[in-house]
């Protein structure tokens, strides 16, 4: 664990500096909606990472729907690979995954198992035939 919510900002000044990190692995750091929103726009710019783990995290939809947004609106990224496994993806979030999905060329893993994905089927299919 990181211990120090402060260490989350100089991760993302990092990021958006970093040409050859392609795996970051974030999980289990209690960063919550507040560290997911500093990390995401890093995340989006950054060209290198192909796969982030933010699992254990407590996102919820505030910090999940903040990562896919901003990823939405760099769709060249490179994530190849998201385990969103019992990450409390629900229909809100669903939205935002959706959308990011739908402009993503690069994404070829995706794992949403114990998550309540119910109703986001017509969302992913769209995003999918894209």
């Amino acid at each position: 664990m990181l211990g120090d919510p402060s260490a989350i900002p100089a991760i993302a000044d990092a990021l958006g500096i970093s040409t050859s990190l392609m795996m970051l692995n974030l999980s289990q750091n209690n960063l919550g909606a507040e560290g997911a929103k500093a990390l995401a726009p890093a995340l989006a710019t950054n060209d290198s990472l192909s796969e982030v783990d933010l699992c254990d995290n407590s996102l919820g939809d505030e910090g999940w729907c903040a990562v896919f947004n901003a990823l939405q609106d760099k769709p060249q990224n490179k994530f190849t690979k998201w385990n969103l496994y019992r990450e409390g993806i629900n229909p809100v979030i669903c939205t935002s995954l959706a959308a990011y999905m739908a402009v993503n060329t690069s994404l070829t893993s995706l794992c949403v198992s114990y998550n309540n994905i119910k109703g986001c089927g017509e969302a992913f299919g769209e995003a999918l035939k894209a």
